[in-house]
């Protein structure tokens, strides 16, 4: 056994992939520290070394379910919106320009050369040009101008919607970077206090537990709204999902669209798939442990090497 890992940070393997178990213990080692400090002042060194780094893990980490939250709620409004244009919308477009010109006819196909499909499937990106190429088309009919102007009502809020998705994906993208990064930070924090500790106490060990409850360190529970991730990737490439989970992470996959892909752990972001992990086809979900995925490394990835888009859903499971 190498002496590196007699030294292992536990504040910082425990957490990973946990940010809600250290919270729960970094604030109950802040509240012992701030209780003791005025008659100690070793603890009053330590709280204001401590704190800081502490209360900045809190704001973030409490920004960072916000940013979820709201990236979830946009998701759920851009799937109602595709949901109305394919279950309806396209139906009443199609019905429309069959008043004025009957299926299969020269004008009919330059309207809808693909009928229904492009407005049914496929990635969003191109479920929203389908609906303004449409709008372009009909330019060159008067006599559905009305319908014009409908599709491009239409159009324009599902363009913006998915503008908005896209904005709120990339605020809880970086609210969660920001977190990961102090939760680093405060591990590295928590591990100098336990070391101050330990020396300050060393004829009565057990009073570093005063202010250190590390049975919080194991409690069970995970972050409060679950992570979950949503990808089209598009054909023949590889996509980071995540990285810096733990161990015992759990991952619920389920491919949404597409002829499947390969799900793995991996080294690095772009590592593609060497044979190691799971092949997922379009179809219900299921959770894998990380071992089946491929064993502890640090990134997870997703590798589509069909020849069309493949969407994906990957949610960490709560312990």
């Amino acid at each position: 056994m190498s002496n590196s890992q007699y030294l292992g940070n536990r504040f910082e393997t425990a957490t990973k992939g946990n940010r809600k178990r250290m919270l729960t213990a970094s604030t109950d080692t802040d509240a012992k520290l701030s209780a003791q400090q005025m008659s100690d002042a070793d603890i009053t060194m330590l709280f204001g070394l401590f704190h800081p780094v502490f209360a900045l893990f809190a704001q973030l980490y409490a920004l960072w379910l916000a940013a979820l939250g709201v990236y979830k709620g946009e998701t759920l409004r851009l799937k109602n919106k595709m949901k109305e244009l394919s279950k309806q919308k396209i139906k009443e477009w199609d019905a429309a320009i069959q008043v004025v010109f009957l299926e299969n006819t020269e004008d009919y196909l330059i309207l809808l050369p693909n009928g229904r499909a492009p407005f049914q499937n496929g990635t969003y990106e191109q479920r929203v040009a389908a609906v303004e190429g449409l709008g372009i088309r009909l330019a060159a009919y008067p006599a559905l101008l009305v319908l014009k102007t409908v599709v491009d009502v239409f159009a324009t809020d599902l363009r913006n919607i998915r503008l908005v998705h896209q904005q709120k994906e990339q605020l809880a993208d970086t609210a969660s970077s920001n977190l990961e990064s102090q939760r680093v930070l405060l591990a590295v924090m928590f591990y100098g206090v336990l070391g101050f500790l330990m020396y300050k106490f060393r004829a009565e060990i057990t009073r570093v537990t005063d202010f250190i409850d590390f049975s919080l360190l194991n409690a069970k529970g995970s972050d409060d709204v679950p992570t979950i991730f949503e990808r089209e990737i598009p054909a023949n490439s590889v996509d980071n999902i995540t990285e810096g989970f733990a161990a015992d992470q759990e991952f619920e996959i389920e491919v949404l669209q597409g002829g499947g892909a390969y799900f793995y752990t991996a080294d690095s972001k772009t590592q593609t798939y060497t044979g190691s992990g799971v092949f997922r086809n379009t179809g219900p979900s299921q959770k894998f442990t990380v071992p089946e995925l491929g064993g502890m490394k640090e990134f997870l990835n997703v590798h589509n090497q069909t020849g069309a888009m493949v969407k994906i859903k990957i949610t960490l499971v709560e312990e």
